[in-house]
């Protein structure tokens, strides 16, 4: 008898990995994830928004957000892992944010706030998502006219240095994708303001940063 072998789903991988690393994540990401404090700031959050953060993990970015939303303002957190959405719970629950909620969820399947949104931020989460084009797609289709989108990633070093390459491995190891055209692909599909990319680690591995704005036409 034939038996076909299931993968496991992008949910099942997260919540698998970070069912060990979201107790070890915020105490240890700030040595390689690079940019995130930046990006907010490169966004202009305003008081009384709505900002939907895209693999929002523990929910380490609300804080930042929050500070410049004020309690009017609106913050929507997404992620498909219940290690970290248990932990994203936790954080509001301690701040006290009435104006924060999280959403489980594989993104890109369906917006959340359709054409409501002010601003989608993605931390290091858009490198982790296979689709990841329709993911884009998804968060074009939640911006309202004005709205901006924000993402601070990880890009390919030069892959002549074999370090690079062994580190790039390694990253793939860990379920994130780091040879991928992102800016031709965000250009095409947003009104870019702005897109920097600086090396790490002697040049190990680059990251990016990019805020775009939703196009006035399709």
């Amino acid at each position: 008898m034939n038996r076909t072998t299931l993968l496991p789903t992008h949910r099942e991988i997260m919540t698998r990995y970070y069912g060990f690393h979201s107790s070890i994540c915020d105490a240890t990401r700030w040595m390689f994830l690079f940019g995130r404090t930046q990006i907010i700031r490169d966004l202009s959050i305003q008081p009384n928004e709505t900002v939907l953060e895209v693999g929002c993990g523990t929910g380490r970015n609300f804080g930042p957000i929050q500070a410049r939303l004020g309690v009017k303002g609106r913050l929507i957190g997404v992620d498909c892992s219940a290690p970290m959405l248990a932990r994203a719970e936790q954080r509001i629950h301690r701040f006290g944010w009435r104006n924060a909620n999280i959403v489980d969820s594989e993104y890109g399947r369906k917006p959340g706030a359709r054409g409501e949104t002010d601003v989608v931020i993605m931390s290091y989460s858009l490198s982790m998502m296979p689709d990841w084009q329709q993911v884009l797609r998804c968060a074009k289709s939640e911006l309202e006219p004005g709205g901006r989108i924000g993402i601070v990633d990880f890009l390919a070093a030069d892959r002549r240095h074999q370090a690079a390459n062994r580190f790039a491995d390694w990253m793939r190891w860990n379920h994130v994708e780091m040879d991928r055209p992102y800016e031709n692909v965000l250009v095409s599909m947003f009104e870019p303001a702005l897109f920097i990319s600086r090396p790490a680690c002697g040049g190990l591995w680059t990251f990016f940063r990019y805020t775009g704005g939703a196009r006035s036409c399709p």
